[in-house]
């Protein structure tokens, strides 16, 4: 969860194995800058603990979600389902028209240490 300028929070999925960049992220959704919430801030604005945090479990809510490009060029995808250690597996656009997500560019691959 990030931070919008106007103290605004906002959902950004992204894959484990990635690294968000909020510079790029900021400037995808039209912001001078973002910041990641704290855990206390998270879980204050969703009612769930951090771990369990899920869009699916925000979709009734005013939560703007989006979700990294990247994910575009995957058939599936495993999301928590809204309680920690509990999963879920659907397409991509399941995903995207259930919780209304757009599409940003907001993180790269990090660098492997040699």
């Amino acid at each position: 969860m990030v931070v919008l300028a106007q103290g605004q929070p906002a959902l950004v999925l992204i894959a484990g194995d990635r690294e968000i960049q909020l510079k790029q992220l900021a400037q995808a959704l039209g912001e001078k800058r973002l910041r990641m919430a704290t855990q206390k801030e998270a879980e204050a604005w969703t009612g769930l603990k951090v771990g369990g945090i899920s869009a699916l479990a925000l979709f009734h809510s005013d939560f703007p979600v989006y979700i990294d490009r990247a994910a575009a060029a995957l058939d599936e995808i495993i999301i928590s389902a809204g309680q920690r250690g509990m999963d879920i597996r659907l397409t991509v656009p399941d995903l995207v028209r259930v919780t209304g997500a757009a599409f940003v560019e907001a993180t790269t691959l990090p660098v492997s240490p040699r």
